[in-house]
């Protein structure tokens, strides 16, 4: 341990305690279960609640879909709605059966368990990016980021910051060399965009870390909306064939979801109903 970490103080009696435990498999086993249910009790039980109903429905949901049967690759490319990762690719020799595990908390991991023929896939339980999703990714859902990373002293923020993991204000300053004011803009655009974590810490000082999930969602999130399935659920919107003040109030079969606040809109939806036949009487003003 001191040849491993030279410049961190060993705590001696810690060393001590855990090599007593590895030579004791029964108190470890104690001790580790007692832990996890301290842990399930005191923070992740609530969480569980809050969450199982939002799985049941997904998985209930995913249960109905149909799956391709041509193959292992095919089946999770269609839950996943994108090309196979490697990490998930290197697992599949030998595979003919994948369990689809939706998860509050777990974005993407896939784990045979030992199993010679069965891989697990735990997923982000988020029905905008599962195969649930009905609405088409629109274009405003990249242009915001992408708009963030197209400037080269953003870019440069965050190379500083996948390569130091975290930086406070002023280091980010120091090192690129321009003023207080424009990197706090850069700084603002970046966040906004989710591209980047902050931190404000005791002494009121922001630290800065690279978020690399919402950076994969981007460009997943581009992927999606250029794919072929894309184009056919855009193709298939009714609302595209109505005026553009009049679609938010629409859905994708262009029936009216939304009644609106303002009375131009609601003019606009009266006479929308109107072209079908359809009219609309107000009973406060029969009688």
């Amino acid at each position: 341990m001191s040849e491993g970490y030279p410049q961190n103080r060993l705590d001696e009696p810690l060393l001590a305690e855990v090599h007593q435990l590895l030579n004791a498999p029964a108190a470890m086993h104690h001790l580790i279960t007692t832990h996890l249910r301290s842990l399930w009790e005191s923070h992740l039980a609530a969480e569980w609640e809050r969450s199982s109903r939002n799985l049941q429905s997904m998985s209930y949901l995913l249960n109905k879909c149909t799956w391709p049967t041509t193959s292992v690759p095919d089946a999770i490319r269609a839950f996943l709605r994108r090309p196979l990762p490697d990490a998930i690719s290197a697992q599949l020799g030998g595979v003919n059966e994948v369990i689809f595990v939706p998860s509050p908390h777990v974005r993407l991991h896939a784990e045979r368990f030992g199993s010679k023929t069965t891989l697990w896939l735990f997923a982000l339980a988020n029905f905008w990016t599962l195969p649930l999703r009905t609405e088409p990714i629109q274009r405003s859902e990249v242009l915001g980021p992408l708009s963030a990373l197209a400037d080269d002293t953003r870019l440069h923020i965050l190379a500083l910051l996948a390569s130091h993991q975290e930086l406070f204000a002023q280091e980010l300053i120091t090192q690129l060399d321009v003023s207080q004011p424009t990197v706090s803009r850069h700084l603002k655009q970046l966040r906004n965009a989710k591209l980047i974590n902050e931190q404000r810490g005791n002494d009121a000082n922001k630290s800065y870390q690279l978020n690399p999930e919402a950076i994969d969602t981007v460009f997943h999130t581009l992927s999606q909306l250029l794919s072929t399935e894309n184009a056919q659920l855009v193709a298939a919107d009714a609302r595209l064939t109505q005026p553009a003040t009049l679609r938010r109030f629409l859905d994708r079969d262009a029936r009216v979801t939304t009644w609106p606040s303002k009375q131009k809109d609601q003019q606009a939806v009266l006479d929308y109903l109107g072209s079908f036949g359809i009219h609309v009487v107000d009973k406060d003003t029969t009688g």
